[in-house]
């Protein structure tokens, strides 16, 4: 028979060299972001968001504009190769509705959000100990977000739970979860403060979830700026350039910040074009003393640009992320397509 264990191990290994990420724990896939926009400003987003990716970078953002609005996005290591489309997907879908009415009896504003994200691979072959061919099988691992948002005078408060599922298939198929915390408290608290038109500050409280026995969804805090040059002075034709800047600090280790600027020309009444560069992974508090100090730095690091256009409220945004160092695993593009800005 088949040893469990080294088939394990083997699929283990499949799957961290296909997903072409150097991170432990579950749902590793989750830590490259959601929303082309964002990846394009290098994530530093959380102060920003304003669209329904919110329920994954801050849920408070979710309350900061009226109505229907959803994204559909497909990430992947080349997404101009049509074979990246079949074997491997990291598809991302956000459903954002904020309602024109507050809640009753109060002049609190609000808004619902839900999202996924997931991670599918299919065909990967299934040998027994005698190298025979016994078939193929895929291995899935997705994330559900639901969110609610609220306004209250200036500041804006969210909240999220998140449901996380890990499924191999084969003759040992598995599922795990973490069905156990989701009746608890939720698992991501936002805030988003906005004390001028042109300044807004941001912040995300992640909790930690357990998903079966190993893997765990590890807690992190982020927090970030972002000034929009254009409203600083209305009697001023200022350029129409946001910038940004997130800070990142992962439980029991290292401390990151995150870079990202977006100018926007508006061409007519009816087009609007953007333009995005983005750094994140920015190593803070790392010791030049530290072995290997200048490989981690440079596996963190990464670059990031992004093109987009607005017309009505349909949006088309492409980003291309590239670790800095020379990785061909560390590069992965991603598509957006959002109504509702």
């Amino acid at each position: 028979m088949m040893n469990t264990k080294i088939l394990l191990i083997t699929l283990s290994l499949i799957y961290s060299i296909l997903n072409g990420q150097q991170l432990g724990g579950s749902a590793a896939f989750l830590k490259k972001g959601m929303s082309a926009r964002a990846l394009g400003m290098g994530s530093a987003y959380v102060a920003e968001v304003k669209d329904p990716s919110a329920a994954y970078w801050n849920p408070a953002g979710l309350v900061e504009s009226a109505g229907l609005k959803f994204q559909i996005s497909d990430l992947q290591n080349n997404i101009f190769d049509y074979k990246s489309f079949g074997d491997i997907n990291t598809p991302q879908i956000s459903l954002a509705y904020s309602f024109n009415k507050p809640l009753p009896m109060s002049n609190i504003q609000w808004a619902l959000g839900i999202s996924m994200t997931g991670y599918f691979v299919d065909d990967i072959d299934e040998y027994d100990n005698r190298s025979s061919y016994l078939g193929s099988f895929g291995y899935s691992e997705y994330v559900s977000f639901i969110s609610a948002a609220f306004k209250i005078r200036l500041i804006n408060v969210g909240v999220t739970w998140k449901y996380l599922s890990q499924e191999f298939g084969g003759n040992i198929g598995f599922n795990q979860t973490n069905k156990k915390s989701l009746l608890r408290k939720p698992h991501d608290i936002g805030l988003k403060f906005n004390p001028t038109k042109y300044l807004s500050f941001g912040l995300i409280l992640r909790d930690s979830i357990s998903v079966g026995v190993y893997d765990q969804y590890s807690k992190n805090l982020q927090y970030g700026v972002s000034i929009n040059i254009a409203n600083i002075d209305n009697s001023l034709e200022l350029p129409n350039i946001i910038v940004t800047a997130d800070f990142l600090a992962l439980q029991s280790s290292f401390q990151k910040l995150n870079t990202g600027i977006e100018y926007k020309y508006v061409a007519n009444d009816k087009y609007s074009f953007l333009f995005r560069l983005g750094m994140s992974g920015i190593l803070l508090n790392l010791d030049d003393s530290f072995e290997d100090s200048e490989e981690i730095t440079e596996i963190s690091r990464k670059g990031s640009v992004g093109l987009g256009i607005q017309t009505g409220q349909l949006g088309i945004d492409i980003a291309w992320v590239q670790q800095l160092n020379d990785n061909s695993y560390s590069q992965y593009m991603i598509l957006t397509v959002g109504w509702g800005f």
